[in-house]
C-alpha cells in the first residue's frame, strides 16, 4: 500500500489543482465509492499490488481514503509549498466552523 501512496503521490498529486479535491476526497467518511479521486486510488493500489482484489471482493473506501492521506503526508515532507496548502485548508476549515 506504502508503494500505491508513493506512486500516488508522484503521479496524481503533481498538480496543484488535484490537491484540493484529494484532501477533500480523504477527509469525507461519506464520499461515494464511484468517485474519481478514489477510483484514480484503486488503480494505482492495483497496479503496484494485484492480488489486493483477490484478498477483498470490494475495495473499501477506508483503505482507499488511507492511501490517499499517506500520499498527501508523503507529498508535504517532499514540498514545501503543499505542506502550506494542507495547513492553510485546516485553519480555512477551523475558521468557517468557528463562525
Amino acid at each position: 500500500m506504502k508503494d500505491a501512496a508513493a506512486n500516488l503521490s508522484q503521479n496524481e498529486l503533481k498538480k496543484k489543482e488535484n490537491v484540493t479535491s484529494y484532501i477533500l476526497c480523504a477527509l469525507d467518511p461519506n464520499i461515494k465509492s464511484n468517485d474519481i479521486c478514489l477510483e484514480r486510488t484503486k488503480i494505482q493500489v492495483i497496479k503496484q499490488s494485484p492480488t489486493v482484489l483477490s484478498q477483498l471482493k470490494d475495495m473499501p473506501r477506508t483503505i482507499l481514503r488511507a492511501v490517499i492521506l499517506e500520499s498527501l503526508y508523503n507529498r508535504a515532507l517532499n514540498d514545501i509549498s503543499y505542506r502550506n496548502i494542507l495547513i492553510y485548508r485546516e485553519q480555512r476549515n477551523k475558521l468557517l466552523f468557528l463562525r
